[in-house]
């Protein structure tokens, strides 16, 4: 009963309170999800998978974190067939709102589960549907695909393998997007993403090959030549914390020489705006466009 009022709450109440249960329930999976019977799981997975397709973008949001922390219990078999059947099998056409959704429940499923979904060898199928989200025309959607992808590249540096090229294939589409010509937000929010990879993997080091860093260092060097803010900002912080400048110039040394002459010029001009950014504690303390940054995290 307490259940099924929930899920009224969830599926038909007002706006900020649906997205208030959506976290409360968020926070219970994540925290005591192995004390839940597999009925109780089921009848909330049917709940979740109704809510991809939701129409306010905030509670397709919520619903990601809530997925996410529903795999990390949920039964294994059950979880394929979830993740199967309303996320990574659905076709291209389906709406904006649903692509957005699966992205959210892409990324939270590697957000908060990464282990689990590694182990159900879904892995490839996974990028495959986050890259061809990636080349949505919507921002939100592809936005949302880029956080994802970048969760994988998170968890995949951490466990210090790449199987299938899998995060090669991601980190090359995100160089894409940090060149992105015609918006200036799928731009912005693609620096931000290699700004938050390489403040969430301090064990590796360094948390790219040389051969990637100078890859992204190309359009995030001409994005900070630009006259946006947003997109010149958070062009800085990333160029900062990818080259790990609070530690030397030791990886700008093995770098520079894989660069065109335009880009080694542009680097030795902004040098001194990187080292003066990546100086500053706040660098690390946090960064932008965390789509689930009011949920509690397990990292």
């Amino acid at each position: 009963k307490q259940w099924y009022q929930r899920r009224v709450a969830i599926t038909a109440g007002d706006l900020s309170i649906r997205e208030t249960m959506l976290s409360a329930l968020h926070g219970t999976m994540l925290h005591g999800g192995s004390n839940m019977s597999q009925s109780l799981a089921h009848s909330i997975s049917t709940t979740l998978a109704t809510n991809i397709g939701a129409p306010e973008d905030a509670i397709r949001i919520a619903n990601g974190a809530c997925i996410g922390s529903l795999a990390s219990f949920f039964g294994e078999e059950e979880l394929l067939k979830f993740i199967n059947d309303n996320i990574i099998s659905g076709g291209g056409n389906a709406d904006a709102q649903i692509k957005h959704g699966r992205a959210m429940a892409l990324a939270g499923l590697f957000k908060y589960s990464p282990d689990r979904i590694c182990k159900l060898e879904i892995l490839r199928s996974i990028v495959m549907s986050i890259a061809k989200l990636l080349d949505s025309d919507k921002v939100p959607v592809c936005n949302s695909a880029c956080y994802a992808a970048s969760h994988v590249i998170i968890h995949l540096l951490k466990r210090g393998d790449d199987p299938d090229d899998c995060m090669q294939h991601l980190l090359t589409c995100l160089v894409q997007n940090c060149s992105h010509g015609t918006s200036n937000d799928i731009r912005s929010f693609a620096n931000n993403m290699v700004h938050m990879i390489s403040i969430s993997t301090p064990g590796v080091d360094p948390p790219l090959s040389d051969q990637n860093i100078s890859k992204f260092l190309v359009p995030l060097l001409d994005s900070t030549t630009r006259k946006i803010p947003l997109v010149r900002s958070s062009s800085e912080s990333a160029i900062a914390t990818l080259l790990q400048l609070n530690h030397g110039d030791e990886i700008v040394e093995r770098v520079k020489g894989l660069l065109d002459n335009k880009s080694l010029d542009t680097l030795y001009r902004f040098l001194p705006t990187a080292r003066r950014v990546a100086n500053d504690y706040r660098t690390y303390s946090s960064h932008e466009d965390d789509l689930f940054g009011k949920f509690s995290s397990k990292n």
